[in-house]
């Protein structure tokens, strides 16, 4: 399997819950995280106990990303992985779509901001043959979309299908890909204020996707893992 010793790996949406449980992840196998957040005080104490870097960007701008990963490149000399995390979570159904600022918060914060940190690192994933790309879908992606949300399912697909491209592209190249679907609610804060109750055992414990999105990253030349489904606890 591949090292992660010492590889600098750029976690976005680092602000997160889910985050923190990636980067830990990486942490343990090795890897050095570089925090990005469009808040940098959600991930300065974070980037502090890495001893890493917090960049605060705007990813749904080309210019936001590469000036993002520029400041990375910066501090560490290169950049060996990304584990793109940003997308909000959207609501609602076909009929409950009303007005642009719905679409625009699907999309750009899903799809926009992956194109953007992609088209930012990849020409020196490809330039080193090494790296890896991951990023989460959902469990509408995974079944093509279900009753009650149209925007969120669609926008994970579409984030879905840009790996898996990405993926065919990278044929013949020593950069991976790796996408998560997690198959049920991720154990986060604001996934418990939303359902109104603590931890009941049935959600998905953020550090299983920190350890997946590892283990796809390590696979080596063996094999490749590429869609990653994470199911609930039983």
């Amino acid at each position: 399997m591949q090292s992660l010793k010492d590889d600098v790996i750029v976690i976005t949406g680092a602000g997160g819950s889910i985050a923190g449980a990636v980067a830990d992840a990486f942490l343990d196998a090795g890897a050095r995280p570089a925090l990005i957040d469009r808040d940098e005080v959600s991930i300065q104490g974070r980037a502090v106990s890495y001893s890493s870097i917090a960049v605060a960007a705007d990813m749904t701008t080309m210019a936001g990303a590469r000036a993002a990963i520029e400041q990375v490149r910066e501090r560490f000399g290169h950049v060996d992985g990304l584990i793109h995390l940003v997308g909000e979570v959207t609501s609602g159904g076909v009929i409950d779509v009303r007005d642009d600022d719905q679409y625009a918060e699907a999309f750009d914060s899903n799809v926009r901001t992956l194109v953007n940190t992609v088209a930012a690192v990849l020409p020196d994933f490809l330039e080193r043959n090494r790296g890896f790309v991951g990023g989460v879908a959902s469990l509408e992606a995974w079944h093509g979309g279900t009753a009650g949300s149209a925007l969120f399912g669609a926008a994970k697909s579409a984030v879905a299908s840009y790996l898996k491209s990405l993926d065919e592209e990278l044929a013949g190249t020593g950069v991976g890909v790796g996408i998560c679907y997690p198959m049920g609610i991720v154990d986060t804060a604001s996934n418990r204020r939303a359902l109104g109750r603590d931890h009941d055992g049935t959600m998905i414990d953020p550090k299983i996707i920190g350890r997946a999105f590892v283990t796809a990253a390590t696979w080596g030349r063996g094999g490749r893992l590429v869609e990653l489904p994470i199911y609930p606890p039983r």
